[in-house]
């Protein structure tokens, strides 16, 4: 009879436990800083969670998923991506009761970093100036800029993709020598200015 009647007891406990227990409450002013990876906090205002679930919404996609439930009494997660776009967050709070609502959404940008200045190399082609680079992955594209001899001022000439390594001024004249300098482009911004290169 006693171990039935701490089996009761056990059971009454555990019924009314669950009968009290709550859903916690939403944590809230979620918010986002990008440091070289995008840091998150929250204020925590449940005092009996067993995690805060946090999800992501990734660079041109609606749906979320998730990538952490976070540790209880946490106000903030550090997530380690690294490719370029917007990333958008949101957190709620669960317990043994059931899940809190989400808090607001935060988003965030990783942009990366401005690519090297390009190495240019020049030859002599026929009917033309050839231009030629090492392709470099963090570049999306290069702009050239040419001038007349040593003297003469810059003026743009065009736009490539930066995986090309290769171009071609069709706009020169035998025996006059022009100079070339150049920069990479991506997301981040640009460049230096390449060091200057001449071909007569």
């Amino acid at each position: 009879m006693r171990i039935y009647s701490i089996l009761l007891t056990a059971f009454l406990t555990c019924i009314s436990t669950l009968a009290h227990a709550q859903i916690p409450s939403s944590p809230t002013n979620l918010m986002s800083a990008v440091g070289g990876k995008i840091t998150l906090t929250w204020v925590d205002n449940s005092t009996d969670e067993l995690c805060f679930p946090l999800e992501v919404k990734l660079p041109n996609t609606t749906e979320w998923k998730l990538i952490s439930c976070v540790s209880r009494n946490a106000t903030s997660f550090v997530d380690g991506r690294y490719l370029p776009g917007e990333y958008c967050y949101r957190v709620k709070a669960i317990n043994n009761a059931g899940d809190s609502s989400y808090s607001n959404e935060a988003c965030a940008t990783l942009v990366p970093p401005k690519p090297q200045s390009p190495s240019l190399l020049t030859s002599k082609g026929t009917g033309a100036n050839i231009i030629t680079w090492q392709p470099v992955d963090e570049a999306i594209s290069i702009h050239i800029y040419r001038r007349l001899g040593q003297t003469g001022s810059w003026g743009y000439r065009d736009k490539e993709s930066a995986q090309f390594g290769i171009w071609f001024d069709r706009t020169v004249a035998d025996g006059v020598e022009y100079c070339y300098r150049a920069k990479f482009i991506n997301l981040g911004g640009e460049s230096n200015d390449s060091a200057v290169m001449c071909q007569k």
